[in-house]
């Protein structure tokens, strides 16, 4: 079977779950009004028809948009069934150096992971940098790339599967990826350099944002992401996993080139791994924040992350830990009493011959 015929049968399999993936979007879209409502719960379903189905390289799908279609394809169709409220969603996965990209660096493409940047700039060719340089942005970078690859996606896609933002990252990633580790001692060295890199990141996260969306067609104010997040609270993700690394006053420094952007795109949600209680904190303070993802949510305590999310009306996004030996009906009646009925888009951790219908029917009683 060829791969485009593969794409179909996924395309064919989305289209049975039409009726599902409307109302999956309403009961997402519900969830950010922050009030009581019926709590999204995305779960997961192996298809055996697809079971055997092969794999392709990172490399091979960077070079070849239908591969590249056809393994995002594989990622999100096993979230799309009757027991789940994922609104699928997938991505040009050009991998965190498509903004530095813009600047001029390139990335080495592996076969076994993610694509990363070959090298950085320095200060001086940093400095060099114009804001009138990136008034054709469409035509630079791997911008160029995201229109080819849009037709090709466009060619298969229904229209409940939707086209997310690429990994554009945000203004302190953009920035560390472009100048490298130098940029934590740019600090103290150089403070006027440090916020004028961040500027410039901040311009080319906002004008690549723009366009994307306008060519994705999708409003500044809204968007979907992650393969099976509809967020109508915002328009952006932005990634903070560099600051994590950073003091408490350099963090409240970045975050005010996070809020210019959050306030351009209607608001938005924040990612970034590691245990970072102090970003998180200052994070929710954010009026522009409507949502936060944990990269790592194993490491903080969601009696105290569901009380601040809560008290500041965002949305918790992702996985919620499971204690080790907790029977999943107390594991689901632990989470929804946490949560308190709101504010929740929800992965739950199945076991091994746990079945996501059971998951579903019952998460349905408790509300």
């Amino acid at each position: 079977m060829e791969i485009r015929d593969r794409i179909k049968k996924f395309v064919e399999k989305i289209e049975k779950y039409e009726r599902k993936i409307k109302e999956n979007r309403k009961k997402q879209e519900i969830i950010w009004q922050n009030e009581k409502t019926k709590i999204p719960i995305i779960l997961n379903k192996d298809y055996e028809e697809f079971k055997n189905y092969p794999e392709f390289n990172m490399k091979e799908s960077f070079y070849e948009p239908e591969k590249m279609l056809y393994m995002q394809l594989k990622g999100v169709i096993n979230y799309v069934s009757e027991y789940s409220d994922a609104c699928p969603s997938i991505r040009f996965n050009f991998g965190t150096g498509f903004i530095p990209s813009i600047f001029g660096l390139e990335s080495e493409i592996f076969e076994d992971k993610m694509p990363w940047l070959k090298k950085h700039l320095s200060k001086e060719e940093i400095k060099k940098f114009k804001f009138d340089d990136f008034e054709k942005i469409e035509d630079m970078g791997l911008m160029v790339k995201t229109k080819e690859y849009f037709q090709i996606y466009k060619k298969y896609l229904p229209e409940e599967v939707k086209i997310y933002l690429p990994d554009t990252q945000g203004p302190f990633d953009i920035s560390h990826l472009i100048r490298g580790d130098e940029i934590f001692t740019d600090i103290y060295d150089d403070f006027e350099f440090f916020n004028y890199i961040l500027e410039i990141s901040t311009f080319v996260y906002i004008k690549v944002t723009e366009k994307l969306k306008s060519i994705l067609n999708e409003p500044l104010n809204k968007s979907f992401h992650s393969n099976f997040y509809y967020i109508d609270k915002g328009g952006i993700r932005i990634c903070e996993d560099s600051t994590t690394l950073l003091s408490p006053k350099h963090i409240e420094n970045i975050l005010t080139y996070t809020q210019k952007c959050l306030k351009y795109f209607g608001g938005g949600w924040i990612h970034f791994c590691g245990k970072a209680e102090v970003l998180f904190n200052i994070v929710c303070d954010i009026p522009e924040v409507c949502g936060i993802n944990l990269g790592n949510p194993e490491k903080y305590d969601f009696k105290c992350i569901f009380r601040k999310i809560n008290e500041k009306n965002k949305v918790y996004l992702g996985i919620v830990p499971r204690n080790e030996n907790e029977n999943w009906k107390d594991y689901l009646k632990r989470i929804y009493d946490l949560s308190e009925g709101k504010n929740l888009i929800f992965i739950p951790i199945l076991k091994e011959g746990e079945k996501s219908e059971k998951f579903y029917e019952f998460w349905e009683k408790l509300q």
